[in-house]
């Protein structure tokens, strides 16, 4: 997998300059994956529902802590603390700690 690419002009040379951002690579989901064992807690922010006016969606979720009881290889299976499972990507999983603290 590459990362994204954007195309910066300078203001002063007027020349374009290729800058990459910050993407997920495949290295790293493959070390995430190999973190997380069956067992562990991870964090999952579930959504209700998401409004939709005028074009704007609006997402509204909530953090819940899960135990993951299945792996595979585009996602973690999560039994939430009521019962319910959810099914979380890996890119999802390494972000979660990210986006709790914010």
């Amino acid at each position: 997998m590459m990362s994204n690419r954007i195309y910066v002009r300078g203001a002063s040379n007027k020349v374009m300059v290729q800058k990459d951002q910050d993407a997920i690579t495949a290295e790293q989901l493959v070390g995430i994956r190999r973190q997380v064992k069956i067992g562990d807690m991870i964090s999952v922010k579930t959504y209700k529902g998401c409004n939709v006016d005028e074009g704007e969606s609006i997402k509204t979720g909530t953090w819940r802590k899960g135990t993951v009881i299945g792996i595979f290889r585009n996602f973690a299976h999560v039994r939430l603390q009521g019962g319910v499972c959810e099914s979380v990507l890996w890119a999802d999983v390494m972000n979660s700690g990210k986006e709790e603290t914010e």
